[in-house]
């Protein structure tokens, strides 16, 4: 699980409020002191230290419902609900977009989106973090890479990107050329092709 900056500070103030209470309440006992208003500042820190777990689940949850919608886009371009419930998902998971998981998914969701430049923006960003992964230095990158298949389908997003920006421009298309272009793109997933034929070549 990664944990950021700010939710290691929240976790190791929580713990701090934690040890002070338990500190305080056993003075107050000692003491025979009363002690009920203490425990209401109990759940204040419980919370501050599990911030980073709840958040943790958020993010799942928010793959789950991208995983959803993306296919319910891919299956029907025209679903407007699909596409506002996608956008809303994307944007809940972009704060804990570390993982290569989110990244890629996001990347695909904003291609599905038709927000292009975004798309090749995380996809770039997953890349990188794909190469840390396989611990590629900077002249395997400059080389080509490897044939790891993440960062080819992680490369056919950019390439249906860049397609993407020139289907987006007021243009005649040559619906012929660029079902060429799509199928021509490796390690496309047919969601993402059906995706395209209904958004651009079946208008």
């Amino acid at each position: 699980m990664h944990i950021n900056l700010y939710e290691m500070i929240l976790l190791a103030l929580g713990a701090l409020f934690f040890l002070i209470l338990c500190g305080a309440l056993v003075f107050f006992v000692i003491k025979d002191k009363p002690f009920k208003r203490l425990l209401w500042f109990f759940p204040i820190s419980i919370v501050m230290m599990g911030y980073s777990g709840i958040q943790e689940i958020r993010v799942k949850d928010n793959m789950l419902e991208i995983k959803k919608y993306t296919e319910e886009l891919e299956e029907d371009p025209t679903n407007t609900e699909a596409r506002e419930k996608l956008e809303e998902a994307v944007h809940d998971a972009e704060p804990r977009a570390t993982s290569l998981d989110v990244q890629s998914s996001i990347s695909k969701a904003y291609l599905l989106l038709d927000q292009p430049d975004k798309a090749i923006d995380y996809a770039n960003i997953a890349i990188q973090t794909r190469e840390k992964e396989l611990g590629m230095d900077g002249q395997e990158q400059a080389d080509g890479g490897s044939d790891d298949s993440e960062l080819e389908s992680l490369s056919s997003i950019i390439t249906l990107a860049t397609l993407q920006k020139e289907l987006d421009q007021d243009s005649p298309i040559d619906t012929v050329e660029i079902r060429r272009q799509i199928m021509a793109v490796p390690s496309i997933d047919d969601g993402t092709k059906k995706y395209f034929d209904r958004r651009y070549l079946k208008k």
